[in-house]
C-alpha cells in the first residue's frame, strides 16, 4: 500500500513539474529556449532560434537570419543568406534578389545592371553605356557632354556640331530654318547650353556653339576661361582637370638629375681645390724647413 502511494505522489509530481515547465516555456521569448538543467529561459545565439518544443536551438534556414535578440527573420529583397546566418548580405554588383527569404542572388544579363538596392535589374542611365563590371570602373560609362546613348545603352552617338543633347535626344539649335523640336541657344562664346540655361564654361573645358567640350580631347592642352593653352612639349603637361599646364614628370626627373649632377660637380671641384691648396702649403713649408737647415750662417754659429 505504501509503495502505491509513493507511485501516486511521483506521478503527481511529474505531472505538476511538466505543467510548470510547460508554463515557463510559454513565458520564454521568441528567441529563447528553456534549459531544464538551469530551469530558465536562455537566448539562442545569433543565427539560431528555438525549435518548436523550445528545448534547444536550431540553425536558421537559408534566406533567414537572426540576432541574439530576435528569432529567424526573412532577408529583404536585394540581400541573401546561408544556413545559420547572423545577418543578410547584400548581393554583389550585377546581381539581385527581388523576393524575401532568398539564399542566393540572380545575375543580371548584360546590358542590364543591378539597381542601387540590388532588388532588380535596369538599363544604364540615359547618356551612359554598359561596359561591364570591373573593380576599377563603374558598369556604366558616360558618353560625353555632347553625346547620347542608343540601342538600350550599348552604344554612344555624338550629336552634330550644331546640336546638343537633351533628355538623351540630339536637338538642333533653333534658327530661321528650324521652327520645332529644337533648342533655343542665346549663349555667348564663353557659355554652354545646359537644360535650357546658359552657364559659364567650366575649367578643363571649352565652349563652342553653346556646347561644352572636354579639353582632354585636345592634344596636350589645357582650358580655362574658354581659352585653350597648348602646353610646351616635354616640359609641360595638363594637370588632372586640364585647367592649367604644369611641369611634366619626365622634365622634373631630368631637372632633378641635372641639379644633382651640378651640385656633385661643385662639391668635387671644391674638394679638389682645397686639397690642392693644402698640398701646396705643405710643399712650401717643407722647402722653407730645408732652406733653414742648410743655411751656412746657422751652421757656423752652431760650431761654437
Amino acid at each position: 500500500m505504501g509503495q502505491f502511494v509513493n507511485i501516486i505522489y511521483i506521478l503527481i509530481f511529474v505531472c505538476v513539474s511538466s505543467q510548470i515547465i510547460k508554463e515557463v516555456k510559454e513565458e520564454c521569448f521568441d528567441n529563447e529556449y528553456f534549459d531544464d538543467s538551469q530551469f530558465k529561459c536562455i537566448s539562442c545565439p545569433a543565427g539560431k532560434q528555438p525549435n518548436q518544443n523550445k528545448d534547444q536551438c536550431v540553425n536558421c534556414t537559408a534566406g533567414y537570419y537572426s540576432t541574439e535578440n530576435s528569432p529567424c527573420l526573412q532577408c529583404m529583397p536585394g540581400t541573401y543568406s546561408g544556413i545559420g546566418s547572423a545577418k543578410c548580405y547584400q548581393c554583389p554588383d550585377g546581381y539581385y534578389t527581388d523576393k524575401y527569404g532568398q539564399h542566393e542572388c540572380i545575375k543580371c544579363d548584360p546590358p542590364f545592371i543591378s539597381d542601387k538596392h540590388h532588388s532588380n535589374c535596369e538599363i544604364c542611365p540615359e547618356g551612359t553605356i554598359y561596359v561591364g563590371y570591373d573593380k576599377k570602373v563603374l558598369p556604366c560609362q558616360f558618353c560625353g557632354m555632347n553625346a547620347i546613348s542608343i540601342d538600350n545603352g550599348t552604344k554612344c552617338q555624338e550629336c552634330a556640331e550644331n546640336q546638343a543633347p537633351y533628355n538623351n535626344v540630339c536637338y538642333p539649335f533653333c534658327d530661321d530654318n528650324i521652327q520645332h523640336q529644337c533648342l533655343v541657344s542665346n549663349c555667348s562664346e564663353n557659355q554652354y547650353y545646359n537644360a535650357g540655361e546658359c552657364e559659364s564654361c567650366l575649367d578643363g573645358h571649352y565652349c563652342k556653339h553653346g556646347i561644352l567640350y572636354d579639353c582632354s580631347e585636345l592634344d596636350n592642352s589645357c582650358c580655362r576661361n574658354n581659352e585653350i593653352t597648348h602646353c610646351t612639349p616635354f616640359i609641360q603637361t595638363p594637370n588632372s582637370n586640364y585647367s592649367e599646364c604644369e611641369l611634366s614628370l619626365p622634365f622634373i626627373s631630368v631637372l632633378i638629375v641635372s641639379v644633382t649632377f651640378i651640385c656633385a660637380f661643385i662639391v668635387i671641384f671644391i674638394v679638389f681645390v682645397i686639397t690642392k691648396l693644402v698640398v701646396q702649403k705643405k710643399a712650401i713649408d717643407f722647402s722653407q724647413n730645408n732652406a733653414q737647415e742648410t743655411d751656412p750662417t746657422k751652421v757656423y754659429l752652431l760650431s761654437f
